[in-house]
């Protein structure tokens, strides 16, 4: 059996390929697409990233329908590279009107899945109060606190209301 190397077999059509012992039309067709789709693969333009570096650049996803004018809370986070460019926007929890769950192993298992170098935890207040709960505070130091051992670097924490946001980060809580 002569060897190919990757360049001649992208070349191949079905034909060529059903010629092999052991190559029907399914596995025909899903090798000529594979190679298709590695050719569109290489003209593909990067996606562009949101980048994100203070609370202004987090404010512009309250506009968005998964945190504005929610009835309950709900907590989610962004998974930045070093760049901080926002990597995936994970929904952690839904709540009642005064309070969702927040599970810290959660929110670092997300974030190492996606191997983010940082991360900025955003939750909604329906009731319009801005103001930081006591658990808010606790958890956000908790969370501070374990990323480091991580090296995953809790950014900021911006709560959301249809009045406006409050940031742990421009408070100077973080």
């Amino acid at each position: 059996m002569r060897l190919h190397g990757l360049s001649e077999l992208a070349r191949w059509d079905m034909e060529r390929w059903l010629k092999i012992e052991g190559i029907g039309y399914a596995k025909a067709t899903a090798l000529v697409t594979s190679f298709e789709l590695g050719r569109r693969r290489m003209f593909e333009q990067p996606e562009n990233k949101i980048k994100i570096n203070c609370s202004p650049g987090c404010v512009q996803l309250r506009k968005h329908p998964y945190l504005y004018d929610e009835p309950v809370e709900h907590f989610y986070i962004l998974l930045l590279d070093r760049n901080h460019q926002v990597l995936k926007i994970h929904k952690i929890s839904s709540g009642g009107t005064n309070a969702t769950l927040a599970d810290p192993k959660l929110i670092f298992k997300k974030a190492l899945d996606h191997l983010a170098s940082g991360i900025i935890l955003v939750h909604n207040h329906p009731s319009g109060n801005l103001k930081p709960s006591e658990q808010d505070r606790t958890l956000t130091r908790g969370l501070a606190e374990a990323g480091k051992y991580l090296e995953v670097s809790v950014l900021d924490h911006v709560i959301f209301a249809n009045v406006g946001y409050f940031s742990f980060a421009d408070e100077g809580l973080l």
